[in-house]
């Protein structure tokens, strides 16, 4: 009796000691996170997309997208922008309530689009459950002119050259017709503009109504780039008035051959040289005032001589320099002064692209083979195994 009276003893202890034991290995209960202020507030809208339909270009269009803080907890809005940039998202108040609702704007600007327009606003909270929602509007646009092409780009001429294009502007009313403005801005005046004809047309199978101006640049015009609006008026009281750009590129004399300094792809750190032919293209001869750079691609040293010596209708101009640390793009320009009274300075681009610094390959180091005898790990001897030979001689 006594011995079985121990012995439940010493199995109630050993209980207790295993269990004392199986207590201490558990983990702590885990730190309470504190949550964030706002992390429980919810964003809703009332719709996730809107349609505009069939919409004309000239005239920009509005919708709201409704919505509601359905969370616990006030909902702050961070952020609202769109995908592009002719529409215009707008919010009155930025901290709302739970339960209080609010509104975006969206204004949509169809100028200059055509066809179908999906846009899409997103809109960034301080909210865990909606940090980020979207909502999205459509439109069909259709042009109330079309104008073809719709840059009178007149392209590269020779300086002392005249030239020109047409350009038509095709209306959607059955009396249609559009004219050049008597009064034009002081920036277009290397450009003119004239009236050809209005003519009925056929677009897409309808019929239409077109005018055709022919718009050109006479002779004397600035060597160099120039852009310029003309105003063109019409009788659609939607767009009474358009500006038509133009463009043209007046080339002198003076080329470079190659037109550019090609640096083509460097290395970091890494020395370039390049030249470039200055050619007078009538073979006149001419002076090279000074040359310098503007700047954007670092220090240059640049110099410049007679192609032949004696003559002085052409130079070659070579810049050295280094090319930057880092990965970037190398984009400036090289200014020619010259005493030529029409071509005082020509400007002759410079451009490369220096690449990414490569990451050094660590280098790996093998180790000799280990000659030693191999040892059993009881130092038992280890019998290398010979295949036995067959009573023919072969291995088996």
């Amino acid at each position: 009796m006594k011995s079985t009276n121990v012995f439940r003893m010493v199995s109630v202890l050993i209980g207790l000691v295993c269990t004392g034991v199986a207590s201490a290995q558990l983990p702590p209960p885990p730190p309470e996170i504190a949550r964030p202020v706002g992390a429980a507030g919810m964003l809703k809208f009332d719709e996730d997309s809107f349609s505009f339909g069939d919409i004309w270009d000239h005239k920009k269009v509005t919708h709201e997208f409704t919505f509601t803080n359905t969370g616990t907890e006030p909902l702050t809005i961070t952020d609202v922008k769109s995908s592009c940039g002719c529409t215009v998202p707008s919010l009155t108040k930025t901290v709302y309530a739970p339960g209080e609702s609010g509104k975006i704007t969206v204004i949509f600007n169809p100028e200059n689009r055509s066809g179908p327009q999906h846009k899409v606003i997103t809109v960034t909270t301080d909210s865990k459950l909606t940090p980020t929602v979207k909502v999205a509007f459509t439109a069909k646009v259709s042009k109330v002119l079309d104008i073809k092409p719709p840059v009178a780009n007149v392209g590269r001429i020779f300086k002392n050259e005249e030239k020109g294009l047409k350009v038509h502007i095709i209306g959607r009313t059955d009396d249609f017709k559009a004219w050049p403005a008597e009064k034009q801005p002081e920036e277009s005046k290397y450009f003119h503009v004239e009236s050809v004809e209005t003519v009925e047309t056929q677009v897409d199978g309808k019929p239409r109504r077109e005018t055709v101006v022919r718009v050109w640049v006479e002779k004397g015009v600035p060597v160099g780039r120039h852009s310029a609006g003309l105003i063109i008026k019409t009788n659609d009281p939607r767009r009474p008035e358009l500006e038509l750009r133009c463009i043209v590129t007046v080339v002198g004399d003076l080329q470079g051959r190659p037109p550019r300094f090609a640096l083509g792809r460097l290395e970091p750190g890494q020395d370039f040289e390049q030249s470039v032919h200055l050619v007078n293209r009538v073979a006149d001869p001419f002076k090279i005032v000074s040359v310098e750079s503007t700047g954007e691609v670092g220090q240059l040293d640049i110099s410049y001589a007679p192609v032949e010596e004696g003559k002085y209708d052409a130079y070659e101009i070579t810049v050295h320099g280094v090319a930057p640390q880092e990965n970037e793009r190398i984009l400036g320009r090289i200014l020619v002064h010259t005493d030529m009274p029409e071509e005082p300075t020509v400007e002759l681009p410079i451009y490369g692209f220096v690449n990414s610094k490569k990451a050094p390959v660590p280098q790996t180091t093998l180790k000799p083979a280990n000659k030693e005898k191999m040892v059993h790990p009881e130092g038992k001897p280890i019998r290398k195994l010979i295949p036995r030979k067959k009573k023919d001689g072969s291995g088996g």
